[in-house]
């Protein structure tokens, strides 16, 4: 606060802050429970609850004067997503509307061509082991695929490998959007169903092998179509877009014919047979507690299986 004053030409001390603070009664929220956090929300409710509308945008005027300035003039301009070619930046985020039934998706697309490089759905998508799988198994199925680890320019190592909030993870989540619309809600209406109608019950582990047993291999299916659909669909140019428009398959494997570059660079094979014998990404994602994947076989709940058996011989 006392850097934005100064920087608004505000000169107050450190002292006067202070004393400000206690007068809107404004103080340090100490939780006891590392799990207890004040969002947006709480906060938003507690600023109107004591100050008035007046006194709010005093104080937004002090911590950000050109803000709030260009906010009056509607002088606010969007920012522009600019991608200089094929695997120059991919962007990855996990889908969770359906984890109530313990089904997760995860999903990678690239930038410059919008194409869906992976999406799957599984018992979870929190895991690294699994992410890396996904990653590695994608890597090894392209042939000469790329990645920016191994060299020497700014994004190598570390620097490849971005966190940050989903404001300005702008692809993948349009791609959820998309994606709920032409699939997903589909599915999120059918399990709510069985809820409503008392066939499913959530602290039920027998209801739980059940509907994945069921229905994981259903969506799991549908999202590869989907997947095979979008990237052979075409893009329409979109006005004020820096990016090009055509089919997503097209734009990543040949991205030179639409006026962006190859920006990634061929692993080498025994670099990715080395990190496949040290840590076994080749083979397909599996549940320790309940689930086996096996390819396109689907999945097998293991505990579900032994119980059978023991029914079959009584």
């Amino acid at each position: 606060m006392l850097k934005s004053s100064r920087t608004s030409k505000i000169e107050d001390s450190i002292a006067t802050l202070k004393r400000r603070l206690r007068e809107f009664g404004i103080t340090y929220y100490r939780s006891e429970s590392p799990d207890d956090v004040r969002g947006a929300v709480q906060i938003n409710e507690r600023v109107w609850s004591y100050h008035n509308r007046d006194q709010v945008q005093d104080m937004m005027t002090i911590l950000d004067y050109q803000g709030m300035q260009n906010r009056r003039r509607q002088a606010l301009q969007r920012r522009v997503f600019f991608s200089k070619g094929s695997n120059w930046v991919w962007s990855l985020d996990r889908w969770d509307k359906l984890k109530e039934f313990d089904i997760y998706v995860y999903g990678g697309i690239d930038t410059f061509s919008r194409r869906l490089l992976w999406l799957h759905a599984f018992t979870s998508n929190r895991d690294p082991y699994i992410v890396a799988k996904y990653y590695f198994q994608f890597v090894c199925s392209e042939k000469g695929n790329k990645d920016r680890r191994n060299h020497g320019d700014d994004y190598a190592f570390s620097r490849s490998h971005q966190y940050g909030p989903s404001t300005l993870n702008q692809t993948i989540e349009s791609w959820w959007s998309r994606q709920r619309k032409l699939n997903s809600q589909y599915w999120m209406d059918e399990l709510k169903e069985l809820v409503e109608d008392g066939l499913w019950e959530k602290h039920n582990v027998i209801d739980k092998w059940c509907l994945l047993y069921t229905y994981l291999p259903l969506f799991e299916r549908e999202l590869q179509e989907l997947l095979g659909d979008y990237n052979s669909h075409k893009i329409r140019k979109q006005r004020g877009k820096q990016r090009p428009d055509g089919v997503p398959e097209d734009m990543f494997h040949f991205p030179e014919m639409y006026g962006g570059s190859e920006m990634g660079y061929a692993p080498l094979p025994q670099d990715l047979e080395e990190i496949d014998r040290q840590f076994n990404l080749s083979e397909p994602p599996k549940d320790s507690n309940f689930f086996a994947m096996n390819g396109t076989k689907g999945i097998v709940p293991k505990l579900a299986l032994g119980m059978l058996v023991q029914f079959t011989h009584v």
